[in-house]
């Protein structure tokens, strides 16, 4: 499903569900505090179980996202959704049908152009932060407007004591305040699970997630860089968290908004 064509239908005060497959609009059609569960491997997996078993709510609405980086089987990916449901079941909870978002143009434009101009300004980049800061505000505004406000998602402070540069915990709070200033709300019911057999022994063992050629050639960050909080709050505060929010604000209030365009001016105040 195109994200563009959800995010036309907020801006011009549409129901949005008018946008959406046929099937899965009649599903949909008269649920209530609906949330929105970010799929992509087995913590994210976990992350909506443990949201259904610790009471957050009964109806779930699994989003996928189909980004250029990503590649795998797709099916294979994706087939522990099939067992998250019938979990789902035994607390009393329905997970709705998976659906795939996709906005290349937004995608690119908040991950991979400004590389080099980020690297000049701030001495490093990393595609990995600004991929999941991407990945958590794209859905507020379809939650809010599916009428629910959380979004479940499968970060992790620590994995075994080694630290994602995704997962900076610094770079988690920010993309809870993002989520936060879009009108809804990032619930991590993993957050402070540091040991993955605690998960496995709640979920399963093999995690079946995509590759991603960005993590692959650009996601390592020095132990120097991620220790460094001076110079991550300044790219997470002045670069990641404020683009993200710009692009997404016009596109969900101006049918017509150019993101190249927003995309430059953000970018030419920045070096000022």
């Amino acid at each position: 499903m195109e994200l563009r064509d959800v995010y036309r239908a907020i801006a011009k005060g549409e129901d949005i569900l008018c946008v959406f497959p046929s099937v899965l609009a009649e599903e949909l059609s008269g649920v209530k505090n609906i949330a929105i569960a970010e799929i992509s491997g087995r913590d994210s997996i976990a992350a909506a179980l443990k949201f259904i078993m610790d009471g957050g709510g009964d109806d779930i609405l699994p989003v996928a996202d189909d980004i250029p980086p990503q590649y795998g089987d797709f099916n294979e990916a994706f087939s522990p959704v099939f067992w998250l449901r019938k979990k789902a079941e035994e607390y009393g909870a329905r997970v709705h049908s998976l659906i795939f978002i996709k906005e290349h143009e937004l995608y690119k434009t908040l991950v991979a152009k400004y590389m080099r101009e980020v690297i000049s300004h701030y001495g490093f980049y990393t595609p990995c932060i600004p991929c999941h800061m991407y990945f958590h505000t794209i859905r507020a505004p379809l939650v809010k407007a599916l009428g629910g406000s959380k979004i479940i998602g499968g970060e992790r402070d620590s994995h075994d004591g080694r630290i994602k540069p995704s997962q900076i915990p610094m770079a988690i709070d920010y993309y809870k305040k993002a989520v936060r200033e879009l009108g809804s709300r990032l619930v991590l019911p993993l957050r402070h699970i540091v040991n993955t057999k605690e998960i496995i022994s709640f979920t399963y063992e093999e995690d079946t997630q995509l590759s991603c050629m960005f993590k692959e050639l650009h996601g390592d960050l020095s132990q120097s860089i991620m220790q460094n909080t001076g110079k991550l709050r300044r790219f997470l505060e002045e670069f990641v968290m404020p683009i993200n929010l710009k692009l997404i604000r016009a596109l969900t209030t101006d049918e017509n908004a150019d993101i190249p365009k927003l995309a430059n001016e953000f970018m030419d105040n920045l070096d000022k």
